[in-house]
C-alpha cells in the first residue's frame, strides 16, 4: 500500500456527492449473454476493524507523484481468489460489478479490478495520484465480490475481508490513524493502494457517502467516519470523527444498506430505517431536521433495497419503486419538482429490479430495460440530449441491462458483462481515453483490455 498526505476535500466540496447502487435483493444483477452495440472509443472501536491496523506494512519508501509522500508495497494478504457470485459464494463464473463515485468509476470482471477517473486522493488504488482516462488495474490481486465507491475513496469485500483506499481525512477508511510503520509518524491522510480494515472476515455489505462508510458484518451494522449530521447512527452529531467501525445498535439481522451524501439507510427484517442529514426530507421519516439514530420509515415490512443520492433516496418495495428527498431537477421521478419527506411511489410498475441514485439524477432497471431521470446537463441520463427529465425515460431500446451505477454527473452500466458510460467526462470518469468538458449523452462502450 502507499500512504501519504493527500490534498483532501475542502469543505466547499461538500456540495458534491457520490451515488449508490442496489438491486432489489441488495446484490449486483446477474450477467446476460447478449452482445453490446455502441461505438468503441480507445459504537465500539473493538468491532470489526477496531485494531486500526492496515493489512500490508509498507516496505519501500517513495514519493507519490503529485501530492503526498509515503511508502509503497505489494498488496499482500489478497492472493488469487476463487470466483465468487453476487452473494459471495463460490461460482463457476465471476459476476461483473460496476460502481461509480463523484468523478470516478470502478469495474470488476474475470480479468480483474479496474478503476478510472479522478485520482486526487489515490482512490483509483493504483499507487499513484494521477487521474486516468482509461481503465487502470487496481494494485495487487484483489478480486472482490462487493464494490462501493465514495467521493474520494473506494472499498471492496473479498471473501469476507474488507479493503479500502483513498482519502482518510475523516477516518472514513476505518483503519484508525494511518501511521508510517517504520517511524511511527502519523498524520497520513490517504492510501493509494488497498489496505485491509482490521482482520474481520465476515463482511457482507459496504457502502459509502461523501465522508462516511457503513458495512454489515455477520448481520451487525457498523459505521465510521464523519458524523456532523448524525449519519453514523450513534444518537449524537457534531464535528467528531470516528476512524474505526462503531456498532449501530445491537441487532444482528441487518440485510442491506444504502448511503447518501450525509445520510444512511439500512434494512432489517425488510423494514427500512434511515438517519442523518434530512434537510430535504431524504431520511423519509417526515422531517427536515437531522436524525441522529436509526428511525423506521413508515410501517411497511416489504422493503427489498435502498439507494442514497446526494440529498434524495430511492427504494424498492415488492417490485414497486419509491423515492423521496430533494427534487429540484426531477430526481424523484414523480413528474414535478417538489421535495418529499416521505416515500412517494414512482409510477405504477411492480417489476423494478434495481435502482441507483446519483447527485441529482436516478436510474433504475425494469425487466432488463434501463430508465433514468433527473438532472441532465452533462447528458448523464443517456437519452441523447441534455434536457432534464422529471419522469423515467428509457435509455435506448435494449432489454439486456444488468446493473447501473451513478456518479455526480455521470452514469455507468453493464450490458453483456461490459461497462458502458455516459455524461460528464471532465476527470476522465467515462474511461474513453480523454478529459473533456463536453456532454456525452449516449452510452459509450469502455475498452478494458
Amino acid at each position: 500500500m502507499l500512504l501519504g498526505r493527500c490534498l483532501g476535500l475542502p469543505l466547499a466540496w461538500l456540495a458534491s456527492s457520490c451515488g449508490g447502487i442496489v438491486t432489489a435483493d441488495g446484490t449486483p444483477a446477474p450477467g446476460a449473454n447478449s452482445q453490446p452495440e455502441n461505438a468503441r472509443v480507445g459504537v465500539d472501536p473493538t468491532g470489526p476493524g477496531g485494531s486500526g491496523q492496515a493489512a500490508s506494512p509498507p516496505t519501500n519508501r517513495g514519493d507519490c507523484e503529485g501530492n503526498c509522500e509515503g511508502q509503497s508495497s505489494s498488496l499482500g494478504g489478497a492472493g488469487p481468489a476463487t470466483p465468487v457470485d453476487e452473494q459471495g459464494g463460490a461460482s463457476g463464473e465471476t459476476v461483473a460489478i460496476v460502481a461509480a463515485d463523484g468523478r470516478g468509476t470502478c469495474f470488476r470482471d474475470e480479468a480483474g479490478l479496474y478503476c478510472w477517473g479522478n485520482n486526487r486522493n489515490g482512490q483509483l488504488g493504483n499507487g499513484s495520484m494521477e487521474p486516468h482516462a482509461v481503465p487502470t488495474r487496481v494494485h495487487g490481486s484483489l478480486d472482490p465480490d462487493r464494490l462501493a465507491v465514495g467521493y474520494s475513496f473506494t472499498c471492496a469485500i473479498e471473501r469476507g475481508s474488507l479493503w479500502c483506499w483513498g482519502i482518510n481525512q475523516w477516518g472514513n477508511l476505518g483503519m484508525g490513524e494511518l501511521q508510517d510503520p517504520e517511524t511511527g509518524a502519523g498524520g497520513y491522510d490517504c492510501l493509494t493502494t488497498p489496505g485491509q480494515v482490521g482482520s474481520e472476515m465476515s463482511w457482507q455489505r459496504v457502502d459509502m457517502g461523501l465522508l462516511h462508510t457503513c458495512g454489515i458484518a455477520s448481520g451487525a451494522l457498523f459505521c465510521w467516519g464523519y458524523n456532523r449530521q448524525g449519519q453514523l447512527g450513534q444518537g449524537n452529531s457534531g464535528w467528531g470523527v470516528h476512524d474505526t467501525p462503531l456498532s449501530v445498535g445491537a441487532f444482528t439481522d441487518w440485510q442491506t444498506l444504502g448511503l447518501g451524501r450525509h445520510h444512511t439507510c439500512a434494512i432489517r427484517q425488510q423494514a427500512l430505517y434511515c438517519w442523518g442529514w434530512s434537510d430535504s426530507g431524504q431520511t423519509g421519516v417526515g422531517t427536515t431536521t437531522d436524525v441522529e439514530q436509526p428511525t423506521r420509515v413508515g410501517t411497511d415490512s416489504d422493503w427489498d433495497g435502498v439507494a442514497g443520492g446526494e440529498s434524495h433516496t430511492c427504494g424498492i418495495r415488492s417490485g414497486a419503486l419509491y423515492c423521496w428527498g430533494a427534487n429540484e431537477e426531477g430526481a424523484l421521478g414523480l413528474g414535478d419538482y417538489d421535495d418529499r419527506d416521505r416515500p412517494a411511489r414512482v409510477g405504477t410498475s411492480t417489476d423494478w429490479d434495481s435502482v441507483a441514485a446519483g447527485a441529482r439524477h436516478t436510474c433504475g432497471i425494469r425487466d432488463g430495460r434501463l430508465f433514468c431521470w433527473g438532472a441532465n446537463a452533462a447528458g448523464q441520463l443517456g437519452v441523447g440530449d441534455v434536457e432534464s427529465r422529471a419522469l423515467p425515460a428509457q435509455v435506448g431500446p435494449r432489454q439486456d441491462w444488468e446493473a447501473v451505477a451513478l456518479g455526480f454527473n455521470h452514469t455507468c452500466a453493464i450490458r453483456a458483462r461490459a461497462p458502458l458510460c455516459w455524461g460528464d467526462n471532465s476527470d476522465g470518469q467515462l474511461g474513453i481515453g480523454s478529459f473533456d468538458e463536453e456532454p456525452h449523452p449516449e452510452p459509450i462502450l469502455v475498452e478494458l483490455h
